[in-house]
């Protein structure tokens, strides 16, 4: 019989490592790259925060050796709500450079028009909330650095 650990168990391991991730990228001050995605179904965009951050974020993540940052969207899209998006309906509006959490980090923004409200599923231990937000709802919530420079200049 297989049993799965409940979910604030996750929680706590995704905690604890981000900070430990974050003391060794003080030691070791790395050059990384993202990619995040800006999911728009007409007005409202959808934004996520995770178990281990207090900051609201686009899905995304890190861009594994040998991805393309398109791919990186695609697979953090499907690992963090389900979704399956294509490549062709992504659209690169933003490349930006932060020093960011004891690292530099080199982010890919892009954007997604979805034609239907998306049907969101979280898996409340990485993910823990998914909201659809207006641009000024938004830009009001405290966002993660590599999201604020594109609300702040985002017009609907």
């Amino acid at each position: 019989m297989h049993l799965d650990a409940p979910d604030w168990l996750y929680r706590l391991v995704y905690r604890h490592g981000s900070q430990a991730i974050r003391v060794w990228r003080w030691i070791t001050k790395p050059h990384t790259s993202g990619a995040h995605v800006m999911l728009w179904h007409g007005d409202r965009l959808i934004l996520l925060r995770t178990s281990y951050r207090r900051d609201w974020t686009a899905p995304g993540g890190g861009i594994k050796s040998g991805e393309r940052p398109i791919d990186t969207v695609l697979r953090e899209a499907a690992e963090e709500l389900g979704l399956h998006l294509r490549a062709q309906d992504l659209h690169l509006v933003e490349v930006s450079e932060h020093y960011w959490e004891n690292r530099h980090d080199k982010v890919y923004l892009f954007e997604c028009r979805l034609a239907e409200a998306p049907a969101i599923q979280i898996d409340n231990r990485e993910i823990v909330e998914a909201r659809s937000v207006t641009l000024a709802d938004a830009q009001a919530l405290h966002v993660a650095l590599p999201l604020r420079h594109y609300l702040r200049h985002k017009k609907q």
